[in-house]
């Protein structure tokens, strides 16, 4: 139980000596390894994040008309296997109602839905969906929740903060009430530059952001304004999770910004991209002994 309770130490903002970590994303490539082969690929799954030294397990649930990246997605019984058998912080990754719009209608055509009336009730029913799915997954054990609603391009949300606040954070509140009364935790995720909207996902209810960009945010200066009010779980870049090699300055800028961002608490370790090869998994292993010599 030890990884979970730093991974609640560092929602709750306590402030530890060690930085929690973990992947919101693990491709499928990985497991074509003969250590991780095998008919049932949650096992695998588990098994993988606890020899990588990961503090939480993200599962990603299964939905219809979801897009089918390089990861895979979990039934509820899959879920329910993991939150039971697991020693790990146990989150599953939902589509938000957005996602879902743009899953079914493409993106231009969901943003234009945004400002139209037949766009408001189908984000509606999309939310409702996204509820459901909430609290059955609460239901089998998880201890956190990730709404995942991608709304930004690499330097302003896709529509006006006004519009999302409007059509789409409204939607948010009886979501994250139901997270809270179960006493488990509700992140958000969106790639790009989110910054304009941060305080509106603080008022919405949630407790962390998960897989936020670090190459289209200011993760330092959000830390100092919004610290305390939120958790964030990232801070590892693309550049270093997929380099060929990795040199001094990498990692003596790499342990600073760890620090900066792991005072005081609210802080997780984690990628935005995911892992989705053997050999970034390796180098993932290697950025995880630089954050053992942080704080």
């Amino acid at each position: 139980m030890i990884a979970v309770q730093r991974m609640k130490a560092a929602l709750e903002h306590q402030a530890q000596n060690y930085i929690p970590r973990g992947e919101l994303w693990l491709g499928r490539e990985i497991f074509n390894q003969c250590q991780f082969a095998g008919e049932k690929f949650l096992q695998s799954h588990i098994q993988l994040c606890r020899e990588s030294g990961m503090d939480f397990i993200s599962l990603p649930v299964k939905m219809q008309a979801s897009e089918q990246l390089n990861y895979n997605r979990f039934s509820l019984d899959e879920i329910q296997e993991a939150s039971a058998q697991s020693d790990l912080f146990t989150s599953v990754v939902i589509d938000g109602p957005f996602q879902q719009l743009v899953n079914k209608m493409g993106l231009e055509a969901a943003l234009t839905s945004l400002t139209q009336n037949s766009g408001t009730e189908r984000l509606k029913e999309t939310a409702r969906v996204t509820r459901d799915l909430i609290c059955e997954s609460i239901e089998r054990g998880v201890n956190a929740v990730v709404i995942a609603d991608d709304i930004a391009f690499r330097r302003s949300t896709y529509a006006n903060p006004q519009i999302l606040r409007d059509n789409l954070f409204v939607l948010y509140n009886s979501m994250i009430d139901h997270v809270h009364k179960k006493n488990c935790f509700a992140m958000f995720h969106s790639d790009g530059n989110i910054t304009s909207i941060i305080d509106d996902l603080i008022n919405c209810g949630f407790d962390g952001l998960a897989g936020c960009e670090p190459e289209c945010l200011d993760l330092i200066s959000l830390k100092e304004t919004f610290g305390s009010k939120i958790t964030f779980m990232t801070g590892i870049q693309a550049d270093l999770l997929y380099a060929d090699r990795l040199t001094l300055t990498q990692k003596h800028n790499f342990i600073k910004k760890i620090n900066a961002l792991g005072e005081n608490g609210g802080f997780v370790l984690c990628s935005a991209t995911g892992v989705s090869s053997t050999k970034a998994l390796e180098r993932l292993k290697d950025l995880y002994l630089w954050a053992d010599e942080a704080l």
